[in-house]
């Protein structure tokens, strides 16, 4: 499904690059955005009972590398991350620029 730029934009952090700390943060937002829409499918089951509910999140990087001419000046670094679902864009970092909720995957059940 395509994104149609229309979805409420969330940001979160201080608008920085996530440097280092995006592995933390990230899998703390992708657990939480994960037990979310988990809790809203397993309502949404037919029939209760055991077993498990599978969630898939797709989760967007975006990475910058300074660059000297045609060749990267140095080792990159994650500016910013965005959990994208049919009608939200959570991002951390530095997503300051208008396309980091219109492109990537978007959250889909199945």
């Amino acid at each position: 499904m395509a994104a149609t730029g229309k979805r409420k934009h969330i940001l979160k952090g201080k608008g920085k690059p996530l440097g280092n700390s995006w592995k933390k943060l990230i899998g703390e937002a992708l657990m939480k955005e994960a037990g979310r829409i988990g809790r809203e499918k397993a309502k949404a089951l037919d029939k209760p009972g055991t077993g498990t509910v599978v969630i898939r999140v797709p989760v967007t990087f975006f990475v910058e590398f300074g660059r000297k001419g045609k060749r990267l000046a140095r080792d990159g670094k994650v500016r910013c991350s965005c959990v994208v679902t049919e009608d939200v864009c959570v991002c951390y970092g530095q997503c300051d620029f208008p396309d980091c909720c219109d492109d990537g995957p978007i959250f889909t059940e199945g």
